[in-house]
């Protein structure tokens, strides 16, 4: 079997290349007349797959048509082959991966904003506090002056400051 179809994003969709698929799945017919018979399973235009210029072959635009996987796997079904049944296979298992990394950035995500919704509610509260609190911290700081300040003249009174004058 040749080298498996690279999945690549498409529209935020994973797709393949027809053309990639076709020599994967080792078909005989051209590739052209392979497709046409494909495509009249029921599968649509913009849905299933997308029509892509790859370049110029003489005097003929080169095409190719970017499945998405769903209907790259009916494909290699519908080849009733060993290797079709691998390629599905191979494409039944991508999809697994993406599906578990999807499943963890999820969760991660969740995680996230659930933590962000924390730190908010407690920069909130935290807020809340200190504007509860502002008088009694005002309150404080006066009388840690006037404690200073008598303080200060006891100590005068007995005689336990020296005057620098």
């Amino acid at each position: 079997m040749n080298t498996l179809p690279q999945i690549q994003p498409h529209h935020g969709v994973n797709v393949v290349s027809a053309r990639e698929l076709h020599k994967v799945l080792e078909v005989k017919r051209d590739f052209t007349s392979w497709c046409k018979q494909m495509f009249e399973f029921g599968f649509a235009n913009n849905q299933d797959y997308w029509l892509t210029k790859i370049g110029e072959r003489k005097a003929h635009n080169k095409t190719d048509y970017l499945l998405t996987l769903d209907t790259a796997k009916e494909i290699a079904m519908l080849q009733r082959t060993p290797v079709g049944k691998q390629v599905r296979n191979y494409f039944i298992e991508k999809e697994k991966g993406f599906n578990q990394l999807a499943q963890v950035i999820a969760n991660n995500q969740q995680k996230a904003l659930e933590s962000q919704k924390e730190s908010f509610g407690l920069l909130k509260e935290l807020q809340q506090l200190k504007a509860q609190n502002a008088q009694v911290f005002k309150r404080m700081n006066q009388i840690k002056k006037r404690l200073k300040a008598n303080q200060t003249d006891t100590f005068k009174s007995l005689g336990l400051f020296q005057n620098h004058d």
